[in-house]
């Protein structure tokens, strides 16, 4: 968690999209929530700017680390759907089944 933040400095923005997926996940799943949606929103900003399938799923898969029951539920399942639409397969690996 403590690299992803550092690398979401602003100093570098080609790493600091990159990061901040990674940062929300690290953020959320050792418990620190607040983290997780400060970089959810930044994040948040990136994926509507770009708006592709890509970072469109990056802000989904954010979303439902953050979110519970049917709602994390729906994210996963945008995320995928998403995913299947994108050029970057890879990340349909980390997808929940």
């Amino acid at each position: 968690m403590a690299a992803c933040d550092d690398a979401d400095d602003g100093l570098e923005l080609v790493i600091s999209h990159w990061a901040l997926p990674e940062l929300v996940e690290a953020a959320a799943r050792s418990g620190q929530t607040e983290t997780a949606a400060a970089a959810l929103e930044r994040l948040v900003d990136i994926t509507l700017a770009g708006g592709t399938h890509c970072a469109l799923n990056a802000e989904k898969r954010s979303r439902a680390l953050l979110s519970e029951g049917e709602s994390a539920d729906s994210y996963d399942q945008a995320a995928i759907e998403l995913l299947g639409r994108s050029r970057t397969q890879a990340g349909l690996a980390r997808a929940p089944t």
